[in-house]
């Protein structure tokens, strides 16, 4: 009798705090638009307080913003990482998002991203410190800097193929990441270290950005602890190669000599604080957004590239012949960047890479004014997350959004459309990082046709496209040089 009287109560309770629930959402959590606005909300569901849909997010990865799209349109709502968000599709839209960047919307991340790459970083920071801090690392990828780099970038890939080849079979993703995240760190930061030294490094970082996009929240055990807890290992990491670089620009204070990297280029930007510990925690988050920037969407690009190559022999041989053609040999020499831009076939093969599978699916902002979109209401303070994957395979511009077709690229108009085909983001505020990536995919893709042959060792790989697109297995490959049969 009291086992049922007991059983009866709790399920009165869960009904109450269900019906609550339903109450806050209906009335509330799900109307917090601009009441002076006369437009609806943007359709589509808030989830859980709190919550929201977020665990629909993590669980389904990009298969949930695509149910959204299907079912909603271009532009829908949401509530993700503790945040009211409405989500934008469609060159049109997201024209009129970058271009109103500091008057309709400013540059907003999740907390969780916030925190784990510091205020420092300059993909948090605004206004004026931001256009300062942009102009700074711009000179680092200036065409006479870029071009200081492309040997070395050669010298880096060669190795890695070598170590490829002599290998039974590897997995081309985590070997992608370690490749890139080992140019960007010589050539970015500065940062030379052993094999044992970098995994340690690369492994922190990882978790940085694994976490990245987590719930706001540092509770031990969960993403953000994890991540946090990564960074500051980092931090520690970082701490004495940052002050011995700051002791040698004291040293040659007023002395002309070459910048090496990135890194040294804000050093000598603000040398004046150079003892200010608040500064020292700025370039401790300047070099590990470098790190992750030089590494993380180049490396997914990387083992796109490797894979849409291997699964298309005909763009392959084309790409090889040209090469062959521009001298480009196995045991050519790249000396400055001409010889990189010159081969016109091999602009289009990346082109494509970026254009089918691009590194990074979109990016967040903040509403700084309510504004119309499509009919419907951005409401001010809320969160907005432009899609480039999305906006990209829908653009009208290419015949077969699903179909890897360089020669597409011959004369296409989309070159010249910004909101089309804008793989590294848009407006004032694009990746700063994008011609260096190219020029490393670029490398990588010469390098690859002219000296390996390489055969999957899976069927039909399956690949996650959240937060970065990467095969679900690693892609396991088997790479043997071009005197060899696999």
């Amino acid at each position: 009798m009291w086992g049922n009287a007991c059983t009866t109560e709790v399920l009165i309770l869960a009904a109450v705090v269900c019906f609550v629930v339903y109450l806050y959402q209906r009335f509330t959590y799900g109307r917090q638009g601009d009441p002076l606005c006369p437009l609806p909300l943007p359709p589509g569901a808030m989830g859980m307080p709190f919550l929201g849909e977020t665990i629909q997010l993590m669980l389904k990865k990009e298969k949930f913003y695509e149910e959204k799209q299907r079912r909603h349109g271009n532009v829908f709502k949401t509530n993700i990482l503790a945040a009211n968000t409405i989500r934008v599709i469609g060159s049109e839209n997201v024209a009129i998002i970058l271009r109103a960047e500091n008057n309709l919307v400013t540059t907003h991340w999740p907390k969780s991203t916030y925190r784990l790459f510091g205020p420092g970083a300059l993909h948090n920071s605004v206004g004026d410190v931001h256009r300062q801090k942009r102009m700074v690392v711009m000179k680092a990828f200036s065409p006479k800097a870029m071009g200081t780099y492309v040997q070395q970038i050669q010298r880096i890939v060669r190795g890695a193929l070598q170590d490829w080849c002599v290998k039974d079979e590897v997995l081309v993703y985590p070997e992608c990441k370690r490749l890139s995240f080992a140019i960007g760190t010589e050539l970015l930061v500065g940062l030379q270290c052993d094999d044992n030294t970098l995994t340690n490094l690369l492994s922190d970082l990882e978790t940085v950005v694994d976490n990245i996009f987590s719930l706001p929240v540092s509770i031990p055990g969960f993403g953000l602890w994890k991540g946090l807890r990564a960074r500051k290992r980092l931090d520690r990491a970082l701490d004495a190669h940052i002050r011995k670089k700051l002791d040698k620009s004291l040293a040659d204070w007023g002395c002309k000599r070459p910048y090496i990297d990135a890194l040294d280029r804000m050093i000598n930007a603000y040398l004046l604080d150079a003892k200010d510990d608040i500064y020292i925690q700025e370039l401790k988050d300047s070099a590990v957004e470098m790190m992750f920037a030089g590494h993380h969407t180049t490396a997914s690009a990387a083992c796109s590239l490797i894979y849409l190559l291997h699964e298309n022999p005909l763009a392959r041989k084309k790409l090889h012949a040209e090469l062959i053609q521009h001298g480009w040999t196995r045991d050519a020499t790249v000396t400055d960047l001409d010889r990189v831009t010159c081969v016109k076939y091999l602009d289009h093969v990346v082109n494509e890479v970026l254009r089918l599978v691009p590194p990074a699916g979109g990016a967040f902002r903040k509403v700084l004014k309510t504004f119309e979109l499509d009919g419907y209401q951005i409401p001010k303070g809320w969160s907005l997350v432009y899609s480039i994957r999305q906006t990209q395979h829908q653009s009208p511009l290419f015949s077969d959004s699903k179909i890897f077709d360089p020669d597409m690229w011959e004369d296409n108009p989309a070159k010249d459309k910004p909101f089309d085909f804008f793989p590294f983001g848009g407006g004032r505020r694009h990746c700063i990082g994008r011609d260096f990536a190219r020029v490393v995919l670029k490398i990588l893709a010469a390098e690859l046709v002219t000296t390996t042959d390489w055969q999957l060792a899976e069927e039909d790989p399956v690949f996650s496209h959240f937060p970065t697109p990467k095969p679900v297995h690693g892609l396991p490959t088997r790479f043997k040089t071009k005197e060899q049969q696999i």
